[in-house]
């Protein structure tokens, strides 16, 4: 189902309470949107499970592998019923590619730097 408006959402998905939308293994390729509910992103450390931030309506998330070009390293799970609008690849980097190569570079810049702090916090809280 294709929207038009501010996102180009090509899906909608639900998820159930407590449904895994991707783990920290996975590589994703999609950037999400929530349409409704609420999700959950965590990270495991030495076994333990961390919970990084509660994401609610309109939060988007997936955007660090999709500007950054790096895994993060997270899951994200529903909290509740969800229903998630995707964005995929191919319409982010084509809208992407239209910024100045100098106004990418800074983008770029901060999911590594945030993937740096969640690692360093992730070694203190183990």
């Amino acid at each position: 189902m294709k929207k038009e408006g501010i996102y180009n959402i090509v899906e909608e998905k639900t998820y159930d309470e407590g449904q895994v939308i991707f783990n920290e293994d996975s590589i994703e390729d999609e950037l999400f949107i929530i349409i409704s509910g609420l999700v959950e992103t965590s990270k495991s450390v030495q076994g333990r499970r961390f919970v990084i931030e509660t994401l609610q309506p309109g939060d988007i998330f997936g955007e660090m592998e999709l500007a950054g070009g790096m895994k993060m390293g997270l899951t994200a799970t529903a909290v509740q019923n969800t229903m998630l609008g995707v964005i995929d690849r191919e319409p982010f980097h084509q809208e992407y590619k239209q910024l100045s190569r100098q106004f990418r570079n800074i983008l770029e810049s901060i999911p590594v730097r945030l993937k740096k702090m969640l690692d360093r916090a992730c070694d203190f809280s183990a």
